[in-house]
């Protein structure tokens, strides 16, 4: 339990803060109260482990006593926004996915497409999840739960292809966050994917396009939209 102490208080909160500077800098800039507020809990967390460098960092930021002596962190739940982190994560995951692409390909591309999932699969997506509340997502049964739903009952062609999909990614995603996708439903990709536009843009210097897959007039000429998943957008560049 130590390690696992260690590892949540000292790597998971640096890349946690490196994540939110990295993000800040490409908008109005970092706030330095969340710096300082996040090296206060940081300190405190890391006394146990290291005494001797965190007080020598709590004296250097002016505080008076001991870290060792000083109130242990407490959740503060009024400060908790699932959707935001739901969403931050999106868009961490379609950095590192894009970032992937270009890594294998080679490619040093003049625009980047993005393509949210149509509405009728997060409706298969929130199917799935439920049913792995209470078991293993057979195709199968996913399958048949879709053709109970008379909207999704008439693309069951697109489902008998995405089904394997959904049932092997959510089979694959944790239960604490299957709980929370359950808890969250459907969040607005589309939006989140263009308010960070502008950040994905200077990541990957080139321009960058959000789109709808159930949108007609989408710039599409390799029908990449189509594969694109909740939590998963598609990706074309050129």
């Amino acid at each position: 339990r130590v390690r696992e102490a260690v590892h949540h208080a000292l790597y998971e909160l640096e890349q946690d803060l490196s994540w939110y500077m990295r993000r800040a800098t490409a908008r109005s800039g970092v706030n330095p109260d969340v710096v300082k507020r996040v090296l206060d809990v940081r300190v405190r967390l890391m006394a146990p482990f290291t005494p001797f460098m965190s007080e020598t960092i709590w004296c250097m930021m002016g505080k008076h006593a001991f870290a060792s002596s000083a109130q242990w962190p407490q959740p503060e739940t009024a400060m908790t926004d699932e959707r935001a982190e739901e969403l931050e994560s999106l868009i961490q995951t379609t950095l590192d996915d894009v970032a992937s692409i270009l890594k294998t390909t080679g490619m040093s591309p003049k625009k980047l497409h993005l393509y949210a999932a149509a509405e009728w699969k997060w409706s298969l997506y929130l199917k799935a999840l439920e049913m792995a509340s209470k078991g293993p997502v057979g195709v199968s049964e996913l399958m048949k739960v879709a053709s109970a739903d008379s909207t999704l009952k008439k693309r069951m062609k697109e489902i008998a292809r995405l089904a394997p999909r959904l049932a092997k990614e959510i089979q694959s995603t944790a239960r604490d966050m299957q709980e929370k996708r359950r808890r969250l439903g459907r969040i607005n990709e589309r939006d989140a994917l263009e308010d960070a536009a502008g950040f994905l843009s200077k990541e990957f210097k080139c321009n960058v396009a959000v789109f709808d897959e159930s949108d007609e007039k989408r710039y599409d000429p390799k029908e990449r939209a189509q594969t694109a998943q909740p939590f998963r957008p598609a990706i074309y560049m050129e």
